[in-house]
């Protein structure tokens, strides 16, 4: 039996967006799978999710950024 080695990348940053204390990320962490980030730097509290591919995690990404905007306008 052979052990397939395992390389460990850390996530890219690919786009983020910030606006006040609140910034909105969105990292790469292979071909397939991405992550959309949603941070108050204020607090220190921040929400993210997966997503599984990159049109996927746009389009959340831009959902989160128009929410953002509604919410200081």
């Amino acid at each position: 039996m052979f052990l397939e080695p395992v390389v460990e990348v850390e996530p890219v940053r690919v786009n983020s967006f910030c606006l006040g204390d609140v910034e909105i990320g969105m990292f790469r962490v292979n071909e397939l799978t991405y992550i959309v980030t949603r941070i108050d730097r204020r607090t220190r509290e921040g929400k993210s999710l997966l997503c599984l591919s990159y049109e996927h995690a746009d389009y959340v990404m831009d959902g989160c950024i128009r929410q953002l905007r509604e919410w200081v306008n």
